[in-house]
């Protein structure tokens, strides 16, 4: 059986991953079907009385809206069936009519997907394909399209054909050409030296006459620990009051916490080292004059006050930026929870 194709495309993922999407776009998915119905269905409206006209006028467009739910379950889950259902709407086109393209269209993707991709949740789909069926008698009866029933059927085998093939070459594993295949050299001495001075032995493996050591993985330095550094030491000096100094203390632990999700997630390194390199040197600056200046006894109560003050608005920035970094930790979490869950529903399992 062919396997699920979750696509990954920029709609499919906002779709799995946003209740409001799924809720707008199935908002739209009624809206299209209203028109579309409505647009196709002039020249079987004109022909009845008003009673009529008013029943086959919700028929169409509940026949054109189920077809467009099938379609787009198809589209995110199926896209290959949803090719060849192309095939079949143009197939129908020539008939003359509009209004049935997308239930036949829908019919072969179901289709499709109930031979080639059967999982226990598609069977859902059977309620909305079975009362478009339901609207789709109203307009037409199954005994003049004699040729295109037989056009579908072909389309359907060959579509069936084809989309076996692809699974087969799907799990055929790929080789490279034996003359391609260079022999690998004979080792002239595979021999392992261990030396065991310590309970923590270390091992040299000697190959091809090269020594290779193993050891353990290069761990680089923290980033900018030099600069959040100074800001702990001038946390801890008695020339600043002690409001100054509890303000000064709080950025570097922010400062900290910022280091740490470098540390702990690559996608972190590139935003905090632009925030670093942009706002460390300037804050480190900013209190050594303030420094300076107390140092001197010039600095006056107001400075003072909006010293503090600026000190505050710097803390809130680094616990902010600690916070966006924390969000996208926890988006990333949610996506993979999303993700998860859906192909859970998918295949059945919730």
């Amino acid at each position: 059986m062919r396997s699920i194709n979750h696509n990954t495309d920029a709609i499919s993922s906002v779709y799995r991953q946003s209740r409001g999407a799924r809720i707008f776009i199935h908002f739209l998915l009624i809206i299209a079907g209203i028109i579309y119905g409505k647009a196709t269905s002039g020249e079987y409206l004109n022909v009845v009385d008003s009673i009529a006209r008013k029943d086959l006028s919700g028929a169409s467009s509940v026949l054109v809206w189920m077809s467009f739910i099938l379609l787009f379950h198809t589209f995110l889950y199926d896209r290959l069936s949803l090719y060849y259902s192309c095939l079949v709407g143009l197939l129908w086109a020539f008939t003359g009519d509009m209004l049935a393209i997308p239930f036949w269209m829908a019919t072969t993707a179901l289709l499709l997907s109930l031979l080639t991709q059967f999982r226990f949740s598609l069977t859902g789909m059977f309620l909305p394909w079975i009362i478009g069926l339901f609207a789709y008698v109203d307009f037409f009866s199954f005994a003049p399209y004699t040729v295109f029933y037989a056009a579908f059927v072909i389309v359907v085998i060959g579509a069936v054909i084809h989309l076996r093939k692809i699974e087969k070459q799907s799990h055929i594993p790929v080789t490279a050409p034996m003359d391609t295949v260079k022999p690998m050299p004979l080792r002239t001495r595979a021999s392992v030296k261990t030396e065991s001075l310590q309970a923590n032995t270390s091992h040299q493996i000697w190959m091809d006459d090269k020594p290779v050591r193993k050891s353990k993985p290069y761990i680089p330095a923290r980033a900018f620990d030099q600069e959040i550094a100074q800001l702990e030491n001038k946390s801890a000096l008695t020339d600043f009051p002690p409001e100054l100094r509890h303000e000064i203390a709080e950025i570097a632990l922010s400062a900290r916490r910022i280091q740490t999700c470098m540390q702990e997630d690559p996608k972190d390194v590139a935003p905090a080292t632009r925030f670093f390199q942009r706002y460390m040197p300037a804050v480190n600056t900013f209190i050594d004059k303030d420094l300076n200046l107390r140092r001197q006894q010039a600095s006056d109560v107001k400075t003072g006050e909006r010293t503090l003050q600026t000190l505050k608005d710097i803390r809130s920035m680094f616990d902010q930026q600690h916070q966006r970094l924390l969000e996208n930790d926890q988006l990333e979490l949610d996506t993979e929870m999303g993700v998860l869950d859906n192909l859970m529903k998918t295949d059945g399992f919730k």
